[in-house]
């Protein structure tokens, strides 16, 4: 046994020198970095998302759009005005990421349930992955545009049925 723990070491103390040491406390810095930087990412994501809405329509239904991107973590700057590219200039020096357009006759469309486009600007300010992961943000309000014009009707349509149950019916 004795042999054994000569061996040992021997051998421990041949793998264990100054460039192991020296290696494993870079690789520990590094990741406390990376650890760091993406939990301050993480922070910046999870942040209230400020964009910027243009309302030519000023129906209750494009008002109660905003008031529902509102209640889905965005903070809303109102454009005054009706000339969208005024919007867009404007948009583009102040520090929103996306300028939303509702036109005019938007709300009358959704009820006769005719799809109605609506303008969107996404200002890329930093090409960096927090510059690109801004225009996710499109996205993020898109999905709850949709939802909210979606349960808008349903409560319409079957006052006595939650949307949500209409819309996944299924539980597991």
């Amino acid at each position: 046994m004795k042999k054994f723990t000569n061996l040992l070491r021997k051998e421990i103390r041949e793998l264990v020198n100054k460039q192991l040491i020296i290696s494993l406390l870079m690789m520990m810095a590094i990741f406390y970095f990376i650890g760091v930087m993406a939990k301050t990412e993480m922070k910046k994501a999870a942040a209230t998302q400020k964009i910027s809405i243009m309302d030519l329509d000023q129906s209750d239904l494009s008002r109660g759009l905003a008031g529902s991107l509102k209640a889905v973590n965005f903070e809303i700057e109102w454009s005054q005005g009706k000339d969208p590219e005024a919007a867009v200039q404007a948009a583009k020096q102040g520090d929103t990421y996306l300028l939303l357009v509702i036109p005019q006759g938007f709300g009358e469309s959704i009820v006769r349930f005719e799809p109605k486009e609506i303008s969107t600007y996404t200002f890329l300010r930093s090409f960096s992955i927090g510059g690109i992961r801004k225009s996710e943000i499109l996205k993020a309000v898109i999905t709850a545009t949709n939802a909210y014009l979606s349960n808008d009707v349903l409560k319409k349509k079957v006052p006595d049925v939650p949307p949500d149950i209409l819309k996944s019916p299924i539980k597991s």
